[in-house]
């Protein structure tokens, strides 16, 4: 029964039940509590999964962080090796063995930890093939630009070519696909 009192003027009236609506029965209440509890516990079952794959990519995502930190430790590892068989093709065909590849210190132009396995094996490759560039600047993260603009004005005093391209040594270049890239832009 609903009420309304307007001014002076009093309303009442009754609403009716819906039909096939009536009052639950203590069966029917039985019934609607467990389909709730099943539904309670299927959200509950959603979440834990969630969590699981939260765990999932977690793992998946240190497992990547270890193998790109093995690849550069054998990458480092290459290097030495590289450098120790260079020395040693120096002494075996009895040329002499240059004093920076002997001392550990080295001229520290090639790496921010100078004299260290890489700077050794970068210096004995170069004095097998002679095809680096060193640049004269300073190593560190907030000298990226620096050493990048030095690259760009060193090679262009150096050689003459349509385009000069900067990669790190953690990329690895598809030659055919930049080749390809390149032709399309010489047009340009």
């Amino acid at each position: 029964m609903h009420i309304i009192i307007h001014s002076e003027i009093i309303w009442i009236w009754t609403i009716p039940e819906p039909k096939g609506l009536g009052r639950t029965t203590a069966m029917e209440a039985e019934k609607l509590n467990v389909v709730s509890e099943d539904c309670n516990s299927r959200i509950l079952q959603e979440k834990e999964v969630k969590r699981e794959t939260k765990g999932i990519y977690k793992e998946a995502f240190k497992t990547q962080n270890a193998i790109q930190t093995l690849d550069k430790t054998i990458s480092n590892l290459e290097l030495e090796l590289a450098a120790a068989k260079a020395a040693q093709e120096s002494i075996r065909s009895g040329a002499p063995v240059p004093e920076d590849i002997k001392m550990s210190e080295s001229s520290g132009r090639s790496s921010a930890t100078s004299g260290g396995i890489l700077d050794r094996a970068i210096e004995a490759e170069d004095k097998k093939h002679e095809d680096f560039l060193r640049l004269d600047h300073v190593e560190g993260y907030l000298e990226l630009s620096a050493k990048t603009k030095t690259y760009f004005a060193t090679a262009v005093n150096l050689w003459d070519a349509d385009f000069y391209i900067k990669v790190d040594d953690d990329v690895h270049v598809n030659i055919a696909t930049l080749g390809q890239t390149l032709v399309r832009h010489r047009s340009k």
